[in-house]
């Protein structure tokens, strides 16, 4: 029945238009092809010039990626923005920004938060399509970064967003191959 139907929570008031199926991007697995997948790690800060390597994959995704700053460390292409919106984006860097591609939103309360009627009523935030991701990425994170506190014996902490990201890309299975950028084991 629709009361059950996965794609409610992605509509507000949790119901479904009559068009919902041409409301979403029609991908089947490996459409998006090359993915290069781009965190904001300062590591991309130490190497100068993996901007170019990042620009040459068929599909770049970012996560609050300050391009104008950075386009010889981080590369210029944006086709997919995983939004993290904040209410000051000038802060972060990324005010401004739009996708080539898609908007793919951390949650849908920001998508409530930050969307206008007329996006949610054509699932698109700014002039740009939304892909959601599936919810395996979200357990595979949880599961993975409970672990990884049982190993190091931590009490508290969760998984940053920028690995909920990069788990969401791999669970889509919309990319043929991924390459992660701008991640690490420092922390931040």
């Amino acid at each position: 029945t629709l009361r059950r139907n996965p794609l409610l929570s992605k509509f507000k008031d949790s119901k479904l238009p009559a068009e919902w199926e041409s409301m979403f991007p029609d991908l089947k697995a490996g459409d998006l092809g090359s993915c290069a997948v781009v965190a904001v790690g300062d590591n991309l800060l130490e190497r100068p010039l993996r901007g170019a390597e990042i620009d040459v994959h068929d599909t770049v995704w970012r996560y609050n990626s300050p391009l104008a700053k950075y386009p010889r460390q981080l590369g210029r292409k944006a086709d997919v923005l995983y939004w993290k919106v904040r209410r000051d984006e000038k802060k972060y860097g990324v005010e401004g920004q739009r996708p080539s591609k898609f908007i793919m939103w951390k949650d849908e309360s920001k998508f409530w938060m930050f969307g206008k009627p007329k996006d949610w009523q054509t699932n698109t935030f700014r002039g740009s399509p939304v892909i959601w991701a599936s919810g395996i990425g979200h357990a595979l994170t949880g599961e993975a970064y409970q672990k990884y506190k049982a190993e190091r014996s931590l009490a508290a902490g969760s998984a940053s967003g920028g690995f909920k990201f990069a788990w969401d890309v791999l669970a889509s299975g919309l990319c043929t191959r991924v390459d992660l950028y701008g991640y690490t084991a420092k922390g931040s």
